[in-house]
């Protein structure tokens, strides 16, 4: 299983010890950051087993075999198809994924 946890850098003034961009102990826990406006896109708390990134968009495989994709949707590819998947791998404006059965599924662009 992945396991994703979520951090944000320190400043020097948190951390007078640490390399510039690099979290404290203190910040490093699994919760999300607060949605603040910041650009950056999350996928939420589902258990990943695999995941891929795009230009402006990612998909992972969850542990039942579905997919899940955040970002970008601008063109359809984040958009994935229902069914049971085994991997799956974003590209610029479109994703791709291999069922369970061994066909393939694209979308996007």
């Amino acid at each position: 299983m992945l396991a994703i946890a979520w951090s944000e850098p320190a400043t020097a003034a948190e951390d007078e010890e640490s390399e510039p961009g690099r979290a404290t102990v203190a910040q490093r826990d699994d919760t999300p950051p607060a949605n603040d406006g910041a650009a950056r896109s999350e996928p939420g708390t589902p258990a990943l087993a695999s995941v891929s990134s795009g230009w402006l968009h990612s998909c992972g495989v969850r542990a039942d075999g579905s997919l899940m994709c955040w970002g970008s949707d601008s063109h359809g590819q984040a958009t994935p198809p229902a069914g049971t998947f085994s991997s799956v791998s974003s590209g610029y404006f479109h994703s791709c994924a291999i069922r369970q059965d061994g066909s393939l599924a694209c979308w996007g662009l």
